[in-house]
């Protein structure tokens, strides 16, 4: 059966009005996932990164995800999360 789990990445700090947020690094949230696959014996099929428009009900569910905005759009906000395919 194919399946997947998304990985956000963690928020440091929020930032303000005159600040931007900071995020951890993309290599602490690839350990993460890799700690992961190991951890389960898990039979990786694909990696992507993938851009997510913020959602009420995702926001509450994902509290831990980084928000920021991408130029050019209006002042919705994005998340990233890596998306984990997977054969179990």
């Amino acid at each position: 059966m194919i399946k997947f789990k998304d990985f956000v990445t963690k928020v440091l700090d929020y930032g303000g009005i005159m600040s931007f947020p900071e995020f951890e690094p993309s290599e602490e949230t690839l350990m993460r996932i890799n700690l992961w696959i190991e951890e389960n014996e898990i039979v990786v099929l694909n990696i992507e990164t993938i851009m997510m428009p913020e959602l009420n009900k995702a926001r509450s569910s994902l509290s831990t995800s980084g928000f920021f905005k991408i130029e050019g759009c209006s002042s919705s906000k994005w998340f990233q999360v890596y998306r984990v395919w997977f054969n179990q």
